[in-house]
């Protein structure tokens, strides 16, 4: 089951070249080095196949902690505010 993310729809093979010329950077940083995840589709499947819980019953967690926040490490604080132009 592969879980990888995938190029956005309206990729495509020149998004990554200025004036013709490949720009590494622009596939690392920024809104071109983004994806669309593919974890969850990959986590259905397993479910799917071999989950036992209930499938909403996974994600309250999650769900609980996007609705009431949690606590920043100080390390998790440090690497957002190092990538913070990238950002």
């Amino acid at each position: 089951i592969d879980g990888r993310e995938t190029a956005p729809r309206l990729a495509h093979k020149n998004m990554y070249l200025r004036s013709g010329v490949a720009d590494v950077q622009l596939s690392q940083d920024g809104p071109l080095a983004c994806g669309v995840p593919g974890q969850i589709a990959a986590l259905k499947s397993v479910h799917s196949r071999f989950g036992a819980l209930p499938w909403q019953d996974l994600f309250e967690p999650a769900i609980r902690a996007a609705h009431d926040g949690i606590a920043m490490s100080s390390a998790v604080a440090l690497s957002i505010k190092n990538e913070e132009q990238v950002i």
